[in-house]
């Protein structure tokens, strides 16, 4: 009887292959631009983008990840409106509205995004968390 040969290459899918390539070529595209609101557009984009992986709790973790990382572009696009109509000397209660809330928005989004980086490594490294209610010890 023959013997099996081992596939030594890993298989791929193509779709797999050019999602991955043209996810890679928008991210670098739009840090080249040096525009904030396409970069927050890239990020709110892949945060959709991730609704296609079936692992639910990867997904919700990547979601959370892009998702932080678009409302960090978001705040920081409120804190540059601000600033460059902050020359007027008159008082413009929009502007300072967005002074406000751009940093706001932009630390709530950062801490989402470490969370969800965090919980995204940790579906990847294979730790999930679970609502089993067992301990060490077999006792529950």
């Amino acid at each position: 009887m023959p013997q099996r040969t081992k596939n030594f290459l890993p298989q791929f899918s193509l779709q797999a292959f050019f999602e991955l390539t043209s996810g890679s070529a928008l991210l670098i595209a739009a840090f080249l631009q040096d525009s904030l609101f396409v970069n927050w557009l890239v990020f709110a984009f892949f945060m959709v983008w991730v609704v296609r992986v079936r692992d639910l709790p990867l997904r919700w973790s990547l979601m959370s990840c892009f998702g932080g990382c678009a409302a960090v572009f978001f705040g920081l696009m409120c804190l540059q409106l601000a600033f460059e109509n902050a020359t007027d000397l008159g008082r413009r209660s929009r502007f300072e509205y967005l002074a406000f809330l751009g940093p706001m928005v932009s630390g709530c989004g950062l801490g989402m995004a470490l969370i969800g980086m965090t919980l995204a490594f940790r579906c990847l490294v294979g730790l999930r968390v679970t609502s089993d209610t067992r301990y060490s010890d077999g006792q529950g």
